[in-house]
């Protein structure tokens, strides 16, 4: 990697961190400079400007969320546990410290930004693409039941993911620790999952 690729993606790695922590409003490239240790002018060499360098930070976690979306497709593991795989990719975003990627991905979080909401629903489209097919093909070599509603399944699971990341229902104890995000992520993936399971009866 040449030394001026390795110092941008070192900038957006920084301020990725920062867009998370902060969100995109409070962050600013003054922020971010004094976080990588630079100038304002020596960032401005790299982004012409927040809006530029936020979307590379979306652009990079959309690259990586596609490349795991791929790794789901692959047919030599069970349908099953494909799946299960499939439903772990928001998790693992998340422990990334890409939690407002996550949240913009879900549409929990809305940035005025006519390309980072167009990737934001090319992700979930893909999202949608790769679940349905996964639910289709359990159904059809058995794994599921015959009768599962997979349109309605794959709308109360997004639902259900979807609470799990928005920290501000009101009477519900927030869960600002990955360990225990990861817990209860965990228990309701497999619990959904066992629920469209083909019972399958002993000879």
């Amino acid at each position: 990697m040449k030394d001026f690729d390795k110092k941008k993606e070192g900038i957006i790695e920084t301020a990725g961190q920062l867009f998370n922590q902060l969100g995109y409003d409070n962050t600013s490239m003054g922020k971010i400079a004094v976080a990588i240790g630079s100038g304002k002018a020596s960032l401005y060499y790299y982004f012409k400007s927040k809006e530029e360098l936020f979307l590379s930070v979306m652009e990079r976690e959309g690259c990586k969320y596609m490349e795991e979306l791929n790794k789901s497709s692959d047919d030599q593991i069970d349908t099953v546990t494909r799946l299960r795989y499939f439903l772990m990719i928001p998790i693992q975003l998340y422990e990334r410290h890409s939690e407002m990627v996550i949240k913009i991905f879900l549409k929990i979080v809305k940035i005025r930004l006519k390309r980072v909401q167009q990737l934001a629903n090319e992700m979930l489209q893909g999202f949608f693409k790769v679940f349905r097919e996964l639910l289709e093909e359990g159904k059809a070599d058995g794994s599921f039941k015959e009768d599962l509603d997979i349109e309605r399944f794959m709308i109360v699971m997004l639902n259900c993911i979807n609470s799990l990341f928005y920290h501000e229902i009101p009477g519900v104890e927030i869960i600002n620790n990955k360990e225990d995000m990861r817990i209860n992520y965990e228990f309701l993936i497999d619990t959904m999952l066992e629920g469209i399971k083909k019972i399958r009866k002993e000879i």
